[in-house]
């Protein structure tokens, strides 16, 4: 104990680290704490459905406490998206989907690239573009029950022919001469 003044401080001893011990050959590789730090591998189970930010509790593969007791690791976890493809927004996932312009307006089937493979898409005709179309079931598992899963949601946007060869010109340019304007037309 040491008095400073009017404070009174307690700091450790210098020889027997608070434990009333002296040691005539101490360790120096521990400090006399019978413990020493060490880095170590582990593999941890990561949940499906866990999202950034969130914390694993790795029982006893903490810190050392006393009596050979050791503490819990806490994990927290950073979600990495490699493929830029996949949006995550909650249990949902989005994605933009590019389609030709003729499938745009004439209509068809499309397949589209999911968490859980590919799946097809039946786009109707006049389809304007960003559509949102939705694939229940088709999202992350529900962290509370697995068995609920967030949907898919697909944005379609077409693609705008860039060089037309002389055919595809003249057809578009026949289809401008038919193309009707104000109270047929979307936006």
């Amino acid at each position: 104990m040491v008095h400073n003044g009017e404070k009174i401080m307690h700091i450790p001893c210098e020889v027997c680290s608070s434990t009333g011990k002296f040691y005539s050959n101490p360790c120096y590789t521990c400090k006399m704490t019978g413990h020493v730090r060490e880095t170590s591998e582990l593999k941890l189970k990561i949940p499906t459905n866990i999202k950034s930010g969130e914390m694993l509790r790795v029982k006893g593969k903490g810190n050392f406490i006393s009596d050979k007791q050791y503490g819990d690791l806490l994990v927290k976890v950073s979600v990495q998206n490699p493929n830029k493809e996949f949006k995550f927004n909650g249990n949902d996932v989005e994605t933009t989907h590019f389609i030709p312009l003729s499938k745009a307006i004439l209509g068809g089937r499309e397949t589209v690239k999911t968490l859980y493979g590919k799946a097809e898409i039946e786009i109707p005709k006049n389809t304007q573009y960003n559509s949102k179309f939705i694939l229940s079931g088709y999202g992350l598992a529900d962290d509370k029950n697995a068995r609920i899963k967030g949907d898919h949601i697909i944005y379609l946007k077409y693609i705008v022919p860039r060089d037309l060869n002389s055919d595809q010109k003249a057809l578009w340019e026949e289809f401008a001469k038919h193309e009707q304007t104000g109270k047929n037309m979307s936006a």
